[in-house]
């Protein structure tokens, strides 16, 4: 299978979000609600043996933007999907397009013909009236955070129905979907996907059950092709393809849905007029607020945010391992008043790729940071990080000291010897993805009870932390999705960063590092232990991002 890596497009205000593989001709491909681009690898692979594929996440959905606009239609989308083809230089392109993603690309086809030399439709959303109007009336449902983790398990649940009834909140005899049900992996990719749309995955939607899909392939000059799978309950739709024009035309698919997909590249290279051979371009920088683009190293991509242009000295920011520079979001745009400011997410973890060989030991965690710095010509930064981020920080400060100058650590995990052990075995356990999806319920728990208790795993009176706990269901819905991208290195790195022995990193760099931790913080007090382990002080930090970025610029300025 061809590689695929990931990029982001600057459009405007806004960032679209890709993935891509292979050279040559573009074909395009759009997803279908509410997942993300990703769950077209397989076509974007295959694809790429003889064209540049380049599957886009729709706007509010995977990690695109949502357009600015409270109810987009599949028009407005097929307009931004042609504006981002602009941004991507793309000016002539196959496409195919998976339910919601067909609507746009047909619509994107009927109203430029000549930028389309090809239409493949995967599944298209074709109603009667009287079904776009029940749907539009009750397929969709709120999952607001709710502090019990509930929305958790309905995402699951409401993701997984789909495959048992169509439509899935209509269950019977007659909506019995004919497959059977795709395995936990997939189910918990398409619950990331939902839970990363949040709510907005209804805007997507409502645009697919509005369009007048009917008008759009009436009006259609470009080559059409309706791919027929057996096991797609949309293909019982083509029945109201009545009067198709003479560019139309209904292909049977196998069903062995690789043997369908090799079929699907027959019919992409079929096509006598492919566009032009693309080069995509690098991610430009928004003018205002936090870009989103990914660094190259050796194993793998590693997610960058950066923001802030002014002329102090760079700030390489280091987030929680496990978890995501999502949680610094407020911190980075305060200190990027005077300063660049860059997070990394560390490999394995957040956005980055999977690293499976870099998660056994902070040191390995820390190799593609420190090559992924000498990418971006950082020969002169200051170094933030957070809890296992600070170890990062701290062994990226130990070996290359020329580099950095100041450190400042937050919530440092440097617990006693005494207790490393048991942390490391019984801290964070293994997720074990599970068809019911009580693994996030007990993930959910888990991190919930980390403000409660010391460690979170005892519950005893002994144990209670005695500290006004940070319970915001949002933030904790965050941390919880940043963990579950990554569900296998969760408790791997966890147990590296409780192996990892800081003490000779902070005795080398005892005269650049300033200690900070909120008191909410599980390791408020192993931070102010350290600290005075290497005849430092430690400063508390309330819970305003404001007066947290003023600490940390007055230590940065020292």
């Amino acid at each position: 299978m061809q590689p695929i890596r990931r990029g982001f497009v600057t459009v405007g205000g806004r960032q679209v979000h890709y993935r891509t593989a292979g050279s040559g001709p573009p074909v395009v491909l759009v997803p279908q609600s509410p997942t993300s681009a990703k769950t077209l690898d397989l076509q974007t692979a295959t694809f790429a043996k003889r064209f540049t594929a380049i599957a886009i996440d729709v706007p509010g959905l995977g990690q695109s933007d949502p357009i600015p606009n409270v109810s987009p239609t599949v028009e407005d989308m097929a307009i931004c999907l042609a504006d981002t083809l602009d941004a991507l230089g793309i000016k002539r392109t196959a496409l195919y397009g998976s339910h919601t993603g067909a609507s746009i690309c047909v619509e994107f086809g009927r109203r430029f013909p000549a930028r389309t030399t090809q239409v493949m439709v995967d599944g298209y959303p074709i109603y009667t009236d009287a079904e776009r109007a029940r749907r539009l009336a009750s397929y969709f449902g709120s999952f607001d955070p709710r502090w019990d983790g509930g929305h958790l398990l309905w995402v699951w649940s409401r993701y997984r129905e789909q495959y048992l009834f169509y439509p899935w909140n209509a269950p019977g005899r007659g909506t019995r979907a004919q497959i059977g049900m795709p395995d936990t992996a997939f189910l918990h990719r398409g619950a990331i996907d939902l839970l990363t749309a949040g709510n907005g995955y209804v805007r997507a939607y409502t645009a697919a059950y509005t369009f007048d899909a009917a008008r759009a392939i009436r009006e259609t000059t470009v080559p059409t092709v309706f791919l027929a799978y057996r096991d797609d309950p949309l293909t019982q739709a083509h029945g109201l393809l009545a009067d198709l024009p003479d560019c139309c035309r209904i292909e049977r698919m196998p069903d062995d849905h690789n043997a369908g997909v090799a079929r699907e590249l027959e019919l992409l290279t079929a096509v006598s007029n492919p566009g032009p051979t693309v080069t995509l371009p690098a991610t430009g920088r928004l003018t205002d607020g936090i870009t989103r683009s990914y660094v190259d190293v050796a194993d793998g991509q590693l997610a960058l945010r950066q923001i802030g242009t002014g002329s102090g000295r760079p700030l390489v920011a280091l987030p929680p391992a496990p978890g995501s520079a999502t949680r610094l979001s407020e911190r980075m745009a305060f200190l990027a008043a005077d300063r660049p400011v860059l997070a990394l997410d560390l490999p394995g973890c957040g956005d980055s790729d999977p690293f499976p060989a870099a998660v056994g030991s902070i040191g390995s965690l820390t190799d593609p940071i420190e090559e992924a710095l000498k990418s971006l010509g950082l020969d002169d930064c200051d170094l933030y990080g957070l809890n296992g981020g600070a170890f990062s920080a701290l062994e990226l400060g130990r070996r290359t000291p020329a580099r950095s100058r100041r450190l400042i650590v937050e919530g440092l995990p440097f617990v006693e010897p005494s207790l490393r052990g048991e942390l490391a075995e019984r801290y964070a356990s293994p997720i074990v993805v599970h068809d019911d999806g009580t693994h996030w319920l007990s993930l959910w728990h888990a991190i919930r009870s980390e403000q409660l208790f010391w460690p979170w795993y005892r519950q005893t009176e002994g144990a209670v932390r005695l500290i006004d706990p940070d319970l915001n269901p949002t933030a904790l819905t965050e941390m919880v999705l940043s963990y579950m991208k990554h569900p296998a290195n969760y408790d791997q790195v966890y147990r590296a960063v409780f192996a990892y022995d800081a003490q000779p990193a902070m005795e080398a760099q005892r005269d650049r590092i300033a200690f900070f931790a909120k008191e909410s913080d599980v390791f408020c007090q192993a931070t102010f232990k350290a600290a005075a382990d290497v005849g430092s002080s430690a400063t508390q930090l309330t819970n305003s991002a404001r007066e947290t970025a003023i600490a940390f610029r007055g230590a940065l300025d020292v």
